[in-house]
Formats: C-alpha cells, structure tokens, sequence
C-alpha cells in the first residue's frame, strides 16, 4: 500500500536520476528526463550506513562535524553524500517554489475572474 513491503503501482516520488545526474540525454535509466520514480519507501533502502550518514548529516547542519576539522577534513564518501542530499533539496525547494508560484497565478486569475 505504501511501498514499505514491496513495490507499489503508482511511483511515491521521483529523484534525479542516481546514474547520470540529470545531465545525459542518452542515460538508459531515465531515457533522459534526469529523474527516477522511486515505487518503495524510503525507509525499505535504508542500511546501516545510510542510517548513520543521515544521522551525522543532522548534526552537520547543526555545526557539528562527523570528524576533527573543517569541512575540507572530512571524508569523501561522507562530502559526496552531503553533496547528494543538498542537490535533491536544491530540486525539492524549486519544486515547491513552482508550485506556490503556480498557485499564486491561479489564484490571482481566479480572483480577477469575480
């Protein structure tokens, strides 16, 4: 039902597209649109690792880094999924903005139709 046990028939979300990043017209994952549906909950794909990640991602915007240092002494791995997590936010937010902007216009026609 929710894509917790198995994959559902209606996609839950889409992300960019984790081959090409959205950049390759020819990527054969997203046939070129940039994005995957994701038919399963996020929670179904969480390890250990991703769970840990997630949870020192959290302290990050906090300001608490996950090793001594600065930003540049952390590990790759760790900049690399930082990276990812602040590029689908970067896709959510400009989602969201279309949206209200959207929203907006109707709205605005709507009320100069009265």
């Amino acid at each position: 039902m929710n894509g917790c046990d198995s994959p559902i028939e209606d996609a839950l979300y889409d992300i960019t597209c984790v081959r090409c990043d959205g950049l390759y017209e020819d990527c054969d994952l997203c046939d070129g649109t940039g994005r995957n549906s994701v038919y399963r909950c996020p929670g179904s794909h969480q390890t250990r690792d991703v769970s840990r990640a997630m949870r020192a991602y959290g302290w990050m915007q906090r300001g608490v880094l996950p090793a001594l240092g600065s930003y540049s002494d952390q590990s790759p791995s760790f900049l690399a999924f930082v990276h990812a997590i602040e590029d689908e936010i970067g896709v959510i937010r400009a989602a969201e903005d279309r949206d209200k902007r959207s929203l907006h216009a109707a709205m605005s026609k709507a009320k100069g139709n009265r």
